[in-house]
């Protein structure tokens, strides 16, 4: 049996090292999510994604995407099943992982400090629309008057980075506020009503139909 490798040939400003700027905006975005990247010692790093039952068509929209640009195998996302102890619910829901590659190593250092994730120091850069749209995708909320951004896991001090990016890069109107979440205050980021006109003008055409909801629009909006 033969195999016959196609290179595709991008161009340049399109890249980020071997990796497309898609590829890449994707992954930032659902790494500043709940998104993780396993760092496979000796081999290399694979980003894993996990979603709940009600956005399957968002993790399938996703695994579509890595698989067509050769990232995932052809084996469809399994389901799980986990319990949550501390907040005593059981978690239904479907997950894959990408191949493992030792040149998204520079990914897992700029996230991962001892194993806990953080924010990049460069992260600017790398915000583009498509990962502000996945961002909001995976920890994006519609109140009714804006969208918050959960920021469980992160200080305040990252938060407020985020926060001065958001403004400087986009334009938006945004804050930060707070939440009782999973017992306990958490800090989140809020856009305000008057840049959501702004914001959907940025991501809507990078955002899956299936979340326009977390902007305060019908799936057929489109």
């Amino acid at each position: 049996m033969f195999y016959i490798h196609i290179i595709i040939r991008f161009i340049t400003i399109n890249r980020i090292g071997p990796h497309n700027l898609d590829v890449i905006s994707i992954i930032f975005g659902l790494l500043l999510g709940a998104g993780t990247a396993q760092n496979i010692s000796g081999e290399g790093v694979r980003i894993s994604i996990k979603k709940s039952f009600i956005h399957k068509e968002f993790l399938f929209y996703l695994y579509e995407f890595f698989l067509k640009r050769g990232y995932c195998s052809n084996i469809k996302p399994r389901k799980f099943s986990r319990f949550i102890k501390n907040i005593n619910k059981r978690y239904d829901g479907f997950e894959f992982n990408t191949y493992t590659f030792r040149n998204l190593v520079w990914i897992y250092k700029s996230f991962y400090k001892k194993g806990k994730k953080i924010i990049p120091l460069n992260i600017e850069k790398f915000i583009t629309p498509l990962t502000l749209a996945i961002w909001i995708s995976d920890a994006g909320d519609w109140t009714g008057s804006g969208v918050r951004i959960f920021c469980n896991t992160l200080t305040l001090r990252e938060i407020n980075f985020l926060l001065d990016i958001l403004r400087k890069k986009f334009n938006l109107n945004c804050s930060i506020k707070k939440i009782f979440f999973k017992n306990k205050y958490s800090n989140y980021i809020f856009i305000k009503e008057n840049s959501i006109s702004n914001l959907r003008d940025f991501i809507l055409p990078h955002i899956h139909n299936s979340m326009y909801y977390k902007l305060g629009l019908v799936k057929n909006f489109i």
